[in-house]
């Protein structure tokens, strides 16, 4: 099965633009099984979303600048094959 790691941080109009997109990645990988990392005030957007099958929360400013972060969120989620 494919995993798919979608990263959204930022804000609410963000997460709302975005609903095209989540709605064409799952359309496309319907049989995925796909994450959503994101921070704490989106969780329960990303819960009650149809297009994500877990949520994955990280509060920290920048985690991406921080290689290490970047390795464990991979290895949490087993290794997605689309990030």
């Amino acid at each position: 099965m494919q995993k798919i790691l979608i990263i959204k941080h930022g804000a609410l109009g963000d997460m709302v633009f975005g609903l095209p997109a989540f709605e064409a990645i799952r359309r496309h990988y319907s049989k995925a099984h796909i994450t959503l990392l994101t921070s704490s005030p989106y969780k329960e957007y990303g819960t009650l979303c149809p297009f994500f099958d877990a949520v994955m929360i990280d509060d920290r400013k920048r985690p991406w600048a921080h290689p290490r972060y970047c390795w464990d969120v991979l290895q949490t989620i087993k290794k997605p094959s689309l990030i």
